[in-house]
C-alpha cells in the first residue's frame, strides 16, 4: 500500500478494501504519506462537508502578452468575448451552484 501511495497511483477496489480494514492510526499514517508524496488520490476526508455558501471561486484574467497601448478592449478586435470569457466563467458557476464567483 505504501508503494502505491508513494508512486501516486489511483487506488483500486482491493486497495480500498485493505485500507478500510486498517486501524485508524494506520490509516492516518497512510494519509500523511499520501500528503508527503503529493498523491492526489488519497486524502483525509473533511470533518464536515463544505457547503457552497462557505466558499468562493476567485478567477483572474492574465494576458499572455502585454496589451498594446492602442488596444481599447480586453480581447482586442475580432475575438469572441462570449466564448473566451463569459462561457468559462459560466461553466464554473454551473458546476458550483450556490457559491460565489469573483472575477
Amino acid at each position: 500500500m505504501w508503494l502505491a501511495i508513494a508512486k501516486g497511483t489511483c487506488p483500486d477496489q482491493k486497495f480500498e478494501q485493505e485500507f478500510r480494514s486498517l486501524l485508524p492510526r494506520h490509516q492516518q499514517l497512510l494519509y500523511q504519506a499520501a500528503f508527503a508524496y503529493n498523491n492526489p488520490f488519497l486524502h483525509e476526508p473533511a470533518d464536515l462537508p463544505i457547503r457552497p455558501e462557505q466558499y468562493s471561486i476567485n478567477l483572474m484574467w492574465i494576458n499572455k502578452n502585454k496589451m498594446p497601448p492602442e488596444q481599447e478592449f480586453l480581447f482586442g478586435k475580432g475575438l469572441n468575448f462570449e466564448k473566451g470569457f463569459i462561457s468559462p466563467v459560466s461553466n464554473w458557476a454551473k458546476k458550483n451552484p450556490g457559491s460565489s464567483i469573483n472575477i
